[in-house]
């Protein structure tokens, strides 16, 4: 009888024993991936090079730095002055990326090509990426401070309220919806391959980017939320979106795209009365529309913002 007990005690003593040790690890991989998805992108060993610049396509720019709305981190920019012009185009780029990474390098010809429509033309690098603040990266909640922030340095060269327009992708496209949802000077918005709700985004990029099962997903949400102060799953930027009425809204999606769905995008649109849409019915990667048929994106993308901005 003794025994008995002693090899009870034992198991469950071993048993206590794998279950903390299993937690333990559970919680130390959930943090790691954690950490992984958020942090910086221009460190040292993750920048890019801020190559080419819109002085590659014929076009002068500035080195520009101004501070976020609200929290004030360091923001960095090209600045393509146009006196002429009585309206700014913001560009802002996605996740991992930079004002000249973006679409396969192909967003300062982009930028090139607005200007020489007679725009003035703002490129940022969002925080935690190109020259900006280096802080671990976030899923547009507070990237949006940044795009503010740019705003407000349009405003101040003389750009007048609602003569601002923003093109956002993938990331870059949730932080102009949340700033565009706080801020009416911005005029008119386009957002390309821009997820309407981050959760089932967020599982399938840790499917298909990480290989990793979906049982980790929960304490990754966890850690996230431990290390950032807000959850993945309250990314929702069709919520702010649907606050740009009766601003005019340009949704651009691959129906191919691997991580944003294509339905997210029609979510968007249907949020959004009024909206106009351009859908590729395929050819093109997640956020690469404009590095695969460049003339096409360049002509709509220039025939929105001169209908609906002075």
């Amino acid at each position: 009888m003794k025994n008995k007990i002693k090899i009870l005690k034992w198991i469950k003593l071993h048993t206590l024993f794998f279950f903390a040790f299993a937690s333990n690890l559970y919680l130390a991989l959930c943090a790691f991936a954690a950490m992984t998805i958020t942090q910086p992108a221009n460190t040292k060993k993750n920048a890019k090079p801020l190559k080419p610049t819109p002085a590659d396509y014929g076009t002068k720019y500035e080195n520009i730095f101004f501070p976020a709305r609200h929290d004030k981190l360091r923001i960095a920019g090209w600045y393509l002055p146009n006196p002429t012009s009585q309206s700014a185009i913001l560009l802002v780029h996605g996740r991992f990326e930079n004002r000249a990474s973006a679409m396969s390098c192909t967003f300062p010809k982009l930028a090139a090509a607005l200007h020489k429509a007679g725009f003035a033309v703002l490129m940022i690098d969002l925080r935690g990426h190109g020259k900006s603040q280096e802080v671990r990266c976030d899923f547009g909640e507070k990237s949006k401070n940044d795009v503010l922030g740019a705003v407000d340095w349009l405003m101040a060269q003389g750009f007048a309220p609602g003569n601002i327009g923003a093109l956002g992708i993938s990331l870059g496209g949730s932080a102009v919806n949340y700033a565009a949802a706080e801020e009416t000077a911005i005029g008119a918005l386009i957002g390309d391959s821009t997820y309407a709700d981050m959760k089932p985004v967020a599982e399938i990029i840790w499917r298909n980017e990480y290989g990793m099962p979906g049982f980790f997903l929960p304490g990754v949400f966890l850690m996230h939320r431990l290390m950032m102060g807000f959850d993945i799953r309250d990314s929702v930027p069709i919520n702010a979106v649907r606050k740009m009425e009766p601003r005019p809204v340009l949704i651009i999606h691959c129906k191919t795209d691997k991580f944003v769905p294509f339905n997210q995008a029609k979510a968007m649109v249907e949020a959004i009365p009024g909206a106009e849409s351009w859908f590729i019915d395929g050819g093109c990667e997640h956020a690469q529309v404009n590095a695969s048929i460049p003339e096409a994106y360049e002509t709509r993308v220039m025939a929105f913002f001169k209908k609906h901005l002075p």
